[in-house]
């Protein structure tokens, strides 16, 4: 047992490890849509006058209040082991998937100068987040020998899940206040769609194990889930509207 959940964990860490909330999007040159969609005003900040983007991509991202991120980038055995001896009443695991599809962008120009650019793209996000209880990493661990004669608190288990398509029209534009001082606003607004989601309220258990070791037994493991996903008439669970600005400011290009 002990293997295969270090073997897990260590696929989950070196995913982590590499690991930035869009960081293609907020670093990648190529296509300014990328990094308006955190930031509005990065939109059109390239010469170029129409961008498209016709293949998907995926962003992975991972975090947890169980092992600092030093001790991820580098687990061993031993690291985890200490992690697991010093761990809390409960830990958090959460995750997110972001897969942008087709989106676009076209620069509305006067003399060879920008006046307005626009922007049309969309994307998939799967976002979730897990609650486990302390004795149960310990009980996955370890096993159950090190709690013989004992009625523990599995410290609890609950998780929570969602789906949404995300449609996106945005804009940027320049505003030059001075030759040194330069803004640049923009904003998105977006309707999202849920696809569906899942919920798990923290659930407490206990958990008995005999003096010798070998007998076990849970006890008063209660709990409800809640999952919501399209009925038969294709009503989606959920839908709404967000709206993203920004502002970007240039004090002299050497500065």
């Amino acid at each position: 047992m002990k293997r295969l959940f270090l073997i897990w964990f260590l696929i989950v860490g070196v995913v982590s490890v590499n690991a930035q909330y869009n960081s293609i999007g907020l670093y990648n040159p190529h296509f300014t849509f990328n990094k308006a969609e955190l930031i509005p005003s990065k939109l059109g900040t390239n010469s170029s006058t129409f961008e498209i983007r016709l293949l998907p991509n995926a962003y992975l991202y991972l975090g947890n209040t169980f092992m600092p991120i030093k001790d991820v980038m580098y687990p061993t055995s031993s690291k985890f082991e200490a992690a697991v001896n010093n761990v809390d009443d409960y830990e958090i695991f959460d995750s997110g998937l972001e897969v942008p599809f087709l989106a676009f962008s076209y620069k509305i120009k006067k003399s060879n100068k920008e006046i307005l650019t626009l922007s049309l793209s969309n994307k998939t996000r799967v976002l979730g987040n897990t609650i486990v209880g302390g004795n149960i990493i310990k009980l996955l661990w370890h096993g159950n020998k090190q709690f013989e004669g004992q009625t523990i608190d599995l410290g609890g288990l609950g998780f929570s899940f969602f789906t949404v398509s995300e449609f996106s029209l945005g804009w940027a534009m320049p505003v030059v206040v001075s030759d040194k001082l330069k803004l640049r606003i923009g904003a998105n607004l977006k309707y999202l769609i849920s696809n569906g989601g899942g919920y798990l309220s923290k659930t407490n258990s206990s958990f008995e194990t005999a003096e010798d070791g070998k007998y076990l037994n849970f006890n008063d493991l209660n709990y409800t889930a809640k999952v919501s996903y399209p009925d038969d008439k294709s009503y989606f669970p959920g839908s709404g509207f967000e709206v993203d600005i920004s502002t970007t400011v240039e004090v002299g290009k050497e500065m």
